[in-house]
């Protein structure tokens, strides 16, 4: 029986050849508008194909770029609309993108080592997403990709919107290259050493906090949530055991956070929220189906922005090396517990939030470093993610009971 050829295909192919047959036309009046545009403050596109994690640690440097140009257009583009939705809005930021969620094509991107089939291959998938950066006029590109894929799909884009300046890590379409090792710098400062390009330095690199603000809608749902739980006793202990596993294991055991969760309600007098997105609902009423009443899931009920606002009453947090742990710092949990397996914590916390990180000592640790991509290795361990099953709930509770002690 023949395959069928599905809508969504025929729709990009169709899309595909009409963007290929008028790029020339396109390029050449974007060319023109701005050679002739009156303002003179340069237009700025920031291509982060990341989560919520990487953008928040992203956030320092792009509070650097407004204070550079405040009257520039500065536009982000993003992979998830999840991420869209945490950084809208966002006072340094004018406008933010998603790219379009065309696994097959975005995944495939870390084996292009030839510009013309990068070109090619992109200008396929994204057809769309190419337009809408050639229209957007550009005249800088800040690429914070960091290797494989997204690098490559955002030099490709960048070239194929002809932004005069395109700058980020060593790539066959950058312009502006930054050649580092970028697994052993800390995240944060990767990202502010790349706007050197641009002849933007901070000198120490200060101003390292994060920057995620919430408006008072956010802040009024969230105290709706909170209103519901008043009469639950604190300390408030709220908790993470989600997150996504990338190639390698990061998700510590369910059943230590269960215990964890057990020993704190019993021996703190105080309360637990499990929280985490729809998909990982059964997880969070796995470890919050026990204890007397007061350890609580609330998975699936608040979203990203109204998380961040419910956060903001914690006493404490628990959670793997996850988005939402950073969200944690970024709104100033005073308690914060991490539990990390394959990467680096000294790569991935910024030393102004205070994070009580635990890690196995294993030869083998940290195997990834401070990036988890496509060519990350998969677990050499007899027991997969065995580094984060050695993290006993003990270790935890331990350090969670000193820090209950002294600050309750």
């Amino acid at each position: 029986m023949p395959r069928m050829i599905s809508r969504q295909s025929i729709t990009r192919v169709l899309l595909f050849l009409f963007t290929a047959l008028l790029y020339p036309v396109l390029a050449a009046m974007i060319f023109c508008i701005r050679l002739f545009r009156k303002n003179n403050d340069p237009r700025i596109v920031i291509m982060h194909f990341a989560g919520i994690g990487d953008t928040l640690l992203m956030t320092p440097a792009l509070q650097m770029l407004r204070e550079k140009y405040p009257g520039s257009t500065i536009d982000l583009a993003l992979t998830h609309p999840r991420v869209k939705t945490a950084f809208s809005p966002h006072p340094a930021l004018d406008h933010i993108m998603t790219l379009p969620q065309r696994s097959k094509g975005y995944l495939s991107f870390d084996r292009i080592n030839k510009r013309f089939s990068g070109l090619i291959r992109v200008l396929y998938y994204f057809p769309d997403t190419c337009l809408q950066i050639l229209f957007g006029c550009y005249d800088i590109a800040i690429v914070y990709a960091l290797s494989g894929a997204s690098l490559n799909l955002s030099g490709s884009l960048s070239w194929l919107a002809m932004i005069p300046c395109r700058a980020g890590l060593k790539n066959l379409y950058l312009n502006r290259q930054y050649d580092m090792d970028y697994k052993t710098i800390h995240r944060m400062h990767v990202y502010i050493k790349i706007l050197s390009l641009l002849n933007i330095e901070k000198k120490g690199l200060k101003g390292q906090d994060y920057y995620f603000p919430l408006c008072m809608k956010d802040m009024k749902r969230a105290q709706q949530t909170v209103e519901n739980y008043a009469d639950l006793p604190k300390p408030w202990l709220v908790m993470h055991p989600g997150g996504v596993d990338l190639q390698v294991p990061r998700r510590w055991p369910e059943s230590s956070f269960r215990t964890v969760a057990e020993w704190f309600e019993a021996n703190t007098g105080g309360s637990v929220f499990v929280i985490g997105s729809e998909d990982e609902m059964s997880l969070c009423r796995y470890v919050a189906d026990t204890g007397r009443g007061r350890i609580i899931s609330v998975a699936g009920d608040m979203p990203v922005r109204e998380t961040a606002g419910f956060l903001k009453h914690a006493d404490l947090f628990l959670s793997n090396d996850t988005g939402t742990m950073h969200m944690a710092g970024a709104v100033h949990v005073p308690g914060i517990f991490a539990v990390f397996g394959p990467t680096d914590p000294s790569l991935l916390i910024p030393k102004d939030v205070p994070v009580h990180a635990f890690q196995a000592t294993l030869p083998c640790v940290p195997c990834a470093g401070s990036v988890i991509d496509g060519k990350t290795r998969s677990c050499i361990r007899d027991v997969e993610g065995e580094c984060l099953k050695k993290i006993s709930p003990e270790m935890v509770i331990n350090e969670m009971a000193r820090y209950v002690k002294t600050h309750y």
